[in-house]
């Protein structure tokens, strides 16, 4: 009896052991998203600071992006930054040829009949250059478009108000 006692010991451990390796694995997915989600929030605060900075120094992204030579630009992010990003460069006389995203496009509006558009390029759309604001995911949004034929000049919204300065 006391055989069958130890090995029902032993397999209650060998449970906990495996199901304890489980919980820690669940454990260290909960921080990887926690640390994503703060970098994301860190991102798009850095990015309305220095977004605000730059208009109160007078600093226009119409003007830098003229200087350059855009004119027409699509928007990657159809977000709260992607629309107010929108309607600041209207307002700075640079046209907007349409907002890009990743999922299904019948989930977003056009703004003023500008067209939302998928990563899956089916024509060309003239863009100068297109602005990727959720910046911090650059790597991986730019690669994804050249895959896809956007080969204009990709830009990082965030990297494009600090190079303004």
């Amino acid at each position: 009896m006391k055989k069958v006692g130890k090995i029902m010991a032993l397999g209650a451990v060998a449970a906990l052991a495996v199901k304890w390796k489980s919980i820690i694995k669940w454990i260290k997915s909960l921080s990887q998203d926690e640390t994503e989600s703060h970098v994301r929030l860190q991102c798009y605060y850095d990015i309305m600071t220095r977004w605000m900075q730059n208009k109160q120094e007078g600093l226009h992204i119409g003007d830098y992006l003229r200087e350059k030579g855009i004119q027409k630009v699509a928007i990657y992010g159809h977000g709260k930054i992607g629309l107010l990003l929108y309607e600041d460069l209207i307002s700075e006389n640079i046209k907007v040829v349409c907002f890009i995203e990743k999922g299904p496009m019948e989930s977003y509006q056009s703004v003023d009949n500008t067209p939302v558009t998928s990563v899956e390029r089916n024509e060309n759309i003239g863009e100068d250059a297109v602005i990727i604001t959720p910046s911090f995911d650059k790597e991986y949004i730019e690669k994804n478009l050249r895959k896809n034929g956007w080969n204009s000049e990709i830009l990082s919204f965030s990297s494009l108000l600090y190079e303004m300065t």
